[in-house]
């Protein structure tokens, strides 16, 4: 879920520029709501690179004052302006915003991703079920946008991602793994057991081998070395990660073996995990057939 995409960037320019004409005379000497919606849509047509970020912060200071313009601006015809408008409500973070942003964000329209990102930002727990319904969305830039969302609301959200995880899509199950991973709390430990091991598909089980090394337990333990020694390749690699985060003893003798494995892979992350659990150096062989150290990605 790290990295920054096309479309994020396009929409903090538009962002931006939305904010350019936030400071004029209209808001601040009070003109009527209409007049000011107009010329805030008036704004998007004209860029004032240096001076937009400074009008943006003046904007979102203004905070709750303008919020009743920006939501009425998420349902502007123009994608653009509706994109903006929900910048600016993630910004100013106010919760009264959310069911407005829900809305966006279940609708059809462009650009709703915007919404999922202010939603994140607003962190207000009633955007769970929004959010978790955009993980079946066929646009995966909306998709990662309310993965990121749920994440940033946290612990008070995971008992619903917890109970989401029993149905719906693979691909929002994986979205749902991916979230309680970067979370890290114990109480989806059980509920991503259940995925390590019946999940509907390879990169499902995989995805929650790699989600119990952050909310897992060493009651994970055993199951993650069950699935190290009949998984694939992937599977080998996501628990050899998860077993060295969890400085899991008892594989030892499981990530030993592994390194003999035919695939250097294998090979090279049951070194990193040994040397995580043990505080030792271990080598393994690598594809030139070399005995070498593996870099240290755990800390």
């Amino acid at each position: 879920m790290k990295g920054t995409s096309t479309a994020l960037t396009v929409f903090l320019v538009l962002t931006l520029v939305f904010a350019c004409g936030c400071s004029g005379r209209s808001l601040v000497k009070g003109e009527s709501r209409r007049g000011n919606r107009e010329d805030l849509v008036k704004v998007l047509s004209r860029i004032d690179g240096p001076e937009g970020e400074k009008a943006f912060r003046a904007l979102v200071k203004r905070g709750k004052e303008v919020v009743p313009d920006l939501v009425a601006l998420l349902k502007h015809p123009d994608p653009a302006v509706a994109e903006a408008a929900a910048g600016c409500l993630g910004e100013i973070k106010d919760p009264s915003a959310v069911p407005h942003l829900s809305e966006f964000l279940r609708s059809s329209r462009p650009r709703r991703y915007a919404a999922a990102w202010a939603l994140g930002e607003i962190g207000d727990p009633r955007a769970v079920f929004p959010l978790v319904e955009a993980l079946e969305d066929e646009n995966f830039g909306i998709v990662k946008m309310a993965t990121r969302a749920l994440i940033k609301l946290g612990r008070p959200v995971v008992p619903v991602l917890i109970d989401e995880l029993k149905e719906g899509s693979p691909q929002k199950v994986e979205a749902l793994l991916i979230a309680l991973e970067d979370i890290g709390d114990p109480r989806a430990e059980e509920a991503v057991i259940e995925k390590l091991e019946g999940g509907e598909t390879e990169e499902i089980r995989i995805r929650a081998a790699y989600a119990l090394a952050k909310c897992g337990t060493k009651k994970a333990v055993p199951h993650l070395i069950k699935a190290l020694r009949r998984g694939s390749v992937r599977m080998k690699v996501a628990c050899s990660w998860s077993l060295g985060l969890l400085e899991a003893q008892e594989a030892v003798p499981d990530l030993k073996r592994m390194l003999e494995h035919e695939d250097v892979d294998v090979r090279e992350w049951a070194a990193r995990a040994l040397e995580n659990i043990t505080g030792e150096r271990v080598r393994y062989r690598n594809a030139k057939g070399e005995m070498v150290l593996p870099y240290n990605l755990y800390r």
